[in-house]
């Protein structure tokens, strides 16, 4: 959750920081075990609890919170610093979803000929 959420007080600007939660926890490979069960997410450790959620931690707990990937996360160092530039406690730091779109597909080598709307044709469609 973006920090805002705890608060009450967030806007359209939440969706990004979502969006870079989501990254990160693909990325990154984080979880968090409850009852027996494997959760995946943006975590930061805290000493009297363990690893709590993201937002939660930079709202109640610290928002300057260092974020940063590990050796092993996957993805590009460019794709990385998109994920981070999305995860700012300030929502006025944080790129417009627009920003995050171009970065994340100049990042990923990929054809700018796709919108966001569209179901990619097959002669476009590609996988992994």
């Amino acid at each position: 959750m973006v920090p805002k959420f705890f608060t009450g007080h967030y806007t359209e600007n939440a969706d990004v920081f979502s969006l870079g939660s989501l990254f990160f926890a693909i990325l990154q490979r984080d979880f968090i075990a409850v009852d027996g069960k494997t959760i995946y997410g943006t975590f930061a450790e805290n000493l009297t609890e363990g690893k709590v959620g993201l937002g939660f931690a930079m709202e109640k707990l610290n928002r300057h919170i260092k974020i940063a990937f590990s050796s092993y996360a996957r993805g590009s160092m460019a794709l990385q610093r998109v994920v981070l530039e999305a995860l700012q406690y300030d929502a006025n730091d944080r790129p417009s979803a627009q920003e995050v779109y171009d970065k994340v597909m100049k990042s990923m080598n990929i054809r700018q000929g796709i919108k966001l709307d569209q179901q990619p044709s097959p002669e476009t469609a590609w996988c992994c």
